[in-house]
């Protein structure tokens, strides 16, 4: 992990120069070098990690919710899915019962696989995903809206698992919250 230079302000004594001049750097940057110097803000809201954002051309289209969830969505992160934590299963002295599961039904490989993650369609479907809900169960499929490269998207309920690749057979209940 990269050390942040902090910058304190110091009480004014005669004892040394640098005092005198109020500052005292922790870094062992050179203080004239600006890119190796952060000041670390004091209150506990801003202690947060400052991130540059990148809206990857996202028209968001006014909306402030959109774009908020977006931001504290991209703050987070988007790191690849991995399907078994190896670290886990060796904690819980699981992981010879699970490697011989997965290799007897054909699935041996998927303990390491790592899916891809493309950020930038992540994060704007994932904070543009919303479930309109109909107070009536009897009036209709809920509608599911989301944005996904600048264009708004409609579907069913139906429409969305099909795409995912998850049964739409069976009984289906419509959620409560």
């Amino acid at each position: 992990m990269a050390r942040i230079p902090i910058i304190r302000q110091k009480v004014a004594t005669n004892s040394s120069s640098k005092a005198k001049t109020g500052k005292c750097s922790t870094s062992k940057h050179n203080p004239s070098d600006s890119k190796s110097k952060k000041t670390v803000p004091a209150s506990a809201k801003d202690k947060r990690k400052e991130v540059d954002i990148n809206y990857y051309n996202i028209d968001f289209n006014g909306d402030a919710k959109f774009k908020e969830r977006y931001e504290m969505l991209f703050r987070r992160g988007v790191v690849a899915t991995k399907y078994c934590d190896i670290d886990a299963l060796k904690t819980l002295r699981i992981e010879e019962d699970v490697r011989w599961l997965f290799d007897n039904i054909g699935l041996g490989n998927i303990l390491m696989t790592k899916t891809p993650t493309s950020m930038r369609p992540t994060l704007e479907f994932l904070s543009s995903l919303q479930v309109h809900m109909f107070p009536n169960p009897s009036s209709g499929e809920s509608p599911i809206t989301f944005r996904l490269f600048n264009k708004d998207h409609t579907w069913t309920l139906e429409k969305f698992n099909e795409a995912l690749g998850i049964s739409i057979g069976g009984p289906r209940v419509t959620p409560q919250h």
